[in-house]
């Protein structure tokens, strides 16, 4: 099978189960373009803290650092399109760069996003928006990388792995 065919079976399956629909570059930054900047930045901050954990739980069952960049790095952004993920750490400091062509208030939502992600993983954070590219510096707790994530509520983790595990596993 050559490898756009693969990669398209492939998202179908990826976005089915997150319950997430495609939709062109063109019509989400106009989506965005018309959303007022403290709109996106509030929806940024909920799917951050509600929508981030569901999936990373719904796929590895535990929300950590290491899960969430699984995630976003190695199958939302592949499978996507909709934006570039370049992490890269040192020591303790985790840098990502996430690139997209949305504009502004794209950059807003991805911004509260990722605030809202470090937040629920107790990780100290600064984020910096452009046009067309969110930075984002995230520290480690001393005592090493954070297991679980903070502030999330223990029937949401205990659900979501339930419902993991009474899923059939894929192939």
């Amino acid at each position: 099978m050559n490898s756009g065919l693969r990669e398209y079976a492939e998202w179908g399956a990826v976005y089915q189960n997150a319950g997430l629909a495609v939709t062109g570059k063109r019509l989400l930054r106009e989506l965005f373009d018309n959303l007022a900047e403290e709109k996106a930045r509030e929806l940024g901050r909920r799917n951050g803290r509600e929508e981030a954990p569901h999936m990373v739980i719904s796929w590895f069952g535990n929300f950590n650092l290491e899960n969430v960049l699984r995630v976003f790095g190695s199958i939302l952004a592949r499978y996507s399109g909709t934006f570039v993920f370049e992490h890269s750490q040192e020591g303790r400091v985790h840098t990502v760069v996430v690139r997209h062509e949305m504009g502004s208030h794209a950059s807003a939502y991805y911004a509260e996003y990722a605030r809202a992600i470090c937040e629920l993983l107790n990780m100290p954070s600064s984020v910096t928006e452009t046009e067309d590219q969110v930075l984002i510096k995230a520290e480690e707790p001393v005592a090493g990388p954070v297991e679980t994530a903070q502030g999330l509520p223990s029937a949401f983790i205990e659900e979501r792995r339930k419902q993991t595990s009474l899923r059939p596993t894929r192939p």
